[in-house]
This record gives C-alpha cells, sequence and structure tokens, in this order.
C-alpha cells in the first residue's frame, strides 16, 4: 500500500533536496488565493518556516499578495532563526501590510524567551506538551502562568493547542480568570 505522509515530512523532505523554499511559496500563493473564499469573520494562518520566509520566492509571494490584513504568517518551530535582526525587519515589513505575526509551540525547542522577546509574535501558539496534563502537573501550570504574563506584557493572543480533557480546560480556565483577576488588582 501507499504511505501517507503528514504535511511536515513533505516539508522536511523538500527541504533536504532544497526544494523547501519553492513549495512554501506554492503553499502562500495558494493560501493567498483562498483568501476570496472565507467569510468577512475569519483570519487564516499560512505557516512558513523561518529559513524560507527571508528567501525571495516566498517573501515576493506575500508581498505580491496586496494587503495582508486578516492573515497571520506562522512561523515554524522546527529551525533556529539564524539571522534574529533580518527576521524582524521581514516581519515588519509583513506587518507593515497588515499581516499579524504567530509563534508556533511557545514553550518548546527553539521558542524560547529570547526568540518570543526578538519576534514579539501577536499569537503564541502554546506547546501542546504544556497542556497536556497541566491540571496535575504544577511546573507546566508555572510556564504557562509565565507565559499568560509574557503574552500580556507583549499585547499578544495566547492559543493553548491540543485540549483533550476537561481538567486540562479547567485549568486554562482558572489560569485566564486569576491573571484578570491581578490585571484588576495593579
Amino acid at each position: 500500500g501507499r504511505v501517507q505522509a503528514t504535511p511536515d515530512k513533505w516539508f522536511a523532505a523538500a527541504a533536504t533536496v532544497d526544494l523547501g523554499p519553492p513549495l512554501e511559496r506554492k503553499v502562500v500563493r495558494a493560501a493567498l488565493a483562498a483568501r476570496e473564499t472565507l467569510p468577512v469573520t475569519c483570519f487564516l494562518t499560512v505557516t512558513v518556516s523561518p529559513r524560507a520566509l527571508p528567501t525571495g520566492p516566498v517573501m515576493d509571494q506575500f508581498l505580491r499578495g496586496g494587503e495582508l490584513a486578516g492573515i497571520f504568517v506562522e512561523l515554524t518551530e522546527d529551525q533556529a532563526i539564524t539571522d534574529p535582526e533580518g527576521m524582524r525587519r521581514d516581519l515588519a515589513r509583513l506587518r507593515d501590510r497588515g499581516a499579524l505575526i504567530a509563534l508556533d509551540d511557545a514553550g518548546s525547542g527553539y521558542s524560547g524567551l529570547q526568540r518570543l522577546l526578538a519576534l514579539r509574535p501577536d499569537l503564541m501558539k502554546l506547546d501542546r506538551s504544556l497542556i497536556d496534563g497541566i491540571d496535575k502537573d504544577e511546573a507546566k501550570r508555572a510556564c504557562v502562568e509565565m507565559l499568560i504574563v509574557l503574552a500580556s506584557r507583549l499585547d499578544s493572543w495566547l492559543l493553548a493547542e491540543g485540549i483533550e480533557q476537561p481538567g486540562e480546560l479547567r485549568e486554562l480556565i482558572k489560569q485566564k480568570e486569576v491573571f484578570q483577576l491581578l490585571e484588576e488588582i495593579t
């Protein structure tokens, strides 16, 4: 039988033969074309790798897309950002056209505090590993609390991925409510 590979495997394979940016350019082009079919109340997330974004094909495709309001450019977590200053400039160009920036898997891998501070994303997606069993793990709760405070100070949205258990949902709601109460007191 035929083996189905997940998108991350396809993109990793393309990158190994120097086809990562051309493949990501095609994805960006298709995503921007799909905007016309979305309800006006929706936003669209376009995922790109930190290595492909600054390349001509990918950045040019975004810049040819006209106004980027309603678009989140989400940087994958699987690669280090080798030129933070250049990345900030590239993200500023996208923001100038109305795009918002999202960072995937905040709290894991290369998404350390330095990366969050350097890129100042508009949306931080919490890594699933932080959510899994958060209702039973004090260290995970402390880490998410810290990211809630950071997101607030950066004026970012925080998105918890992969909530699967009622206890996880209750814990995250409780953390949000406690933080809002602290904000009101201070």
